[in-house]
């Protein structure tokens, strides 16, 4: 591979990185754990993103799925991303993000 080759970068990087973030609150563990360089490389290039749990609440884990999506006009917008009721179980306290 080349990087001359690849596509442009856009806002959808943005909302692929917003998507790590996000499973990584989610999940407790900072994605790409025990990936080599080369590999993480791939899979970004790949546009192949972290496995979204099951244990993550379905509207969520659909718009994560989406932020990695391979189409970059299949990625929510980061106003869609906004919209998604963020919440997560911490010491028996629901936080909300707003």
């Amino acid at each position: 591979m080349v990087l001359e080759d690849a596509p442009p970068v856009t806002f959808q990087a943005d909302i692929w990185a917003l998507g790590c973030l996000l499973v990584g609150l989610m999940s407790g563990t900072v994605w790409p754990v025990g990936l080599s360089a080369a590999k993480i490389f791939g899979r970004i290039y790949n546009k192949q993103g972290p496995d979204v749990s099951k244990d993550i609440p379905t509207e969520l884990a659909d718009i994560l799925k989406r932020c990695f999506h391979a189409d970059p006009k299949q990625c929510p917008s980061a106003a869609d991303v906004q919209k998604v009721d963020l919440h997560c179980k911490a010491e028996g306290t629901i936080v909300k993000a707003v």
